[in-house]
């Protein structure tokens, strides 16, 4: 017994000296770091932004007191944003800077890492596969991806584009300041490289029993579409949707080549202060967040989306429907095939609504969000450079914008 207590002793206090060391480690790092953003610039008035006509001036200046709001909530160095509304762009602004070290202004061809908002992209990249016959939503992901080890149970495209099929999602690693996979800095050449992180990982649940959110199955989805192609990924994508709706801007966040355009990535803190955050390397996420992009570029996208230019409208109409797991109760994100679905409270009653359907993207150093209104056929997109804790301050801000618009269609 008195072993086991001078064991238990000197356990605690390894763990409080890692504690410590760590803590010591992390405090360093932040002050050598961190940068105050709005002392540093005039960049408060500085913007680059296209406005309609159809827009007036009083609407013009609450949408943009509104984004000045939100960088300085939330502590952006800069954010971007489009609006459209029937498939024309009313509203598109930059405010910022992309570089606060450099004083680079950011502009409204400034690229940013869009995280998770690459799921959509994706998984319609996907609907157009499967209206072209060439998989099934109900295709076994054994046949397509024979090189990814069997599990206990069969997993379907359709699993995988709900985060219902038990893929695993990142787990806890050695990457500061996130100290999860989120953080790797590994360059993968290939998808096929990229699955060796979670291959040989048993499946979280039976498929469809659950739901749980999961960039690694989208990174599976992108090895299924690429054999089921015969293509790469990347160039499926570009052929597929980027070349058609003129997304000239998206492209991959490839660290061995990126783009001048490209912000910089950096954290908020609880302080009013930001850090510039160290280098990583998206090639192990894929569909399921490898993408740069803009907000006008995403606008591009989800107008083509509402108006059923790249995928026929049952097909959206099914990506847009929350999935219910094996019990029947719908998923606790009310997410379909690659689109979470909700409702948007309108400010003209309690108990006046408004369909939407979205996505947020979390990346290093960056976040965004888009939104789509589809009775309105409003599309928001907004882009930052900084990682708050999530994208839920976006998110509100685009429901914001909309507002704006809905019944002055």
């Amino acid at each position: 017994m008195k072993r086991f207590k001078k064991y238990l002793v000197r356990s605690l206090l390894v763990l409080l000296a890692i504690a410590l060391t760590m803590t010591v480690i992390a405090t360093i790092w932040y002050f050598s770091n961190r940068v105050a953003i709005f002392e540093a610039t005039d960049a408060l008035t500085n913007h680059d932004s296209f406005v309609d006509p159809e827009v007036g001036q009083q609407t013009l200046e609450t949408l943009r007191q509104r984004l000045l709001q939100l960088r300085r909530d939330e502590n952006h160095p800069a954010v971007s944003v489009c609006l459209a509304q029937n498939g024309k762009v009313l509203w598109s602004e930059a405010q910022g800077l992309a570089n606060i070290e450099a004083n680079v202004n950011a502009t409204r061809q400034t690229q940013f890492p869009i995280g998770s908002v690459s799921k959509p992209i994706t998984a319609t990249a996907a609907m157009l596969l499967i209206e072209q016959g060439k998989m099934s939503l109900d295709d076994k992901v054994e046949s397509l991806v024979p090189e990814f080890p069997k599990k206990s149970h069969s997993i379907t495209v359709r699993q995988l584009l709900s985060h219902q099929a038990g893929i695993r999602h990142y787990k806890m690693a050695w990457k500061p300041p996130w100290f999860t996979e989120m953080g790797i800095n590994q360059h993968y050449e290939s998808i096929e490289a990229s699955l060796s992180l979670f291959a040989d990982d048993p499946l979280a649940f039976a498929p469809d029993s659950k739901f749980q959110y999961t960039t690694f199955g989208y990174t599976l989805l992108s090895a299924a579409m690429e054999n089921a192609a015969g293509d790469t990924f990347l160039n499926l994508m570009h052929t597929s949707l980027f070349e058609p709706l003129a997304m000239t801007s998206t492209l991959a966040d490839d660290r061995n080549s990126r783009p001048e355009s490209r912000s910089t990535d950096y954290m908020s803190t609880f302080d009013g202060w930001v850090v510039r955050l160290p280098e990583t390397d998206s090639s192990c996420k894929w569909g399921g967040g490898v993408f740069l992009s803009t907000p006008d570029d995403l606008a591009r996208f989800g107008i083509a989306v509402l108006k059923d230019q790249i995928i026929s409208a049952e097909s959206r109409k099914l990506m847009f429907e929350p999935r219910t797991t094996s019990d029947g109760q719908v998923n606790p994100q009310h997410y379909g095939l690659g689109w979470r679905s909700g409702k948007l409270q309108l400010d003209t009653g309690p108990d006046q609504f408004v369909q939407i359907v979205h996505h947020g993207g979390t990346s290093v150093g960056a976040q965004c969000v888009l939104l789509l209104v589809p009775d309105s056929e409003i599309v928001v997109a907004i882009c930052a450079n900084s990682y708050t804790g999530g994208s839920g301050d976006l998110l509100r801000a685009a429901a914001s914008f909309a507002k704006q618009f809905i019944g002055k269609e």
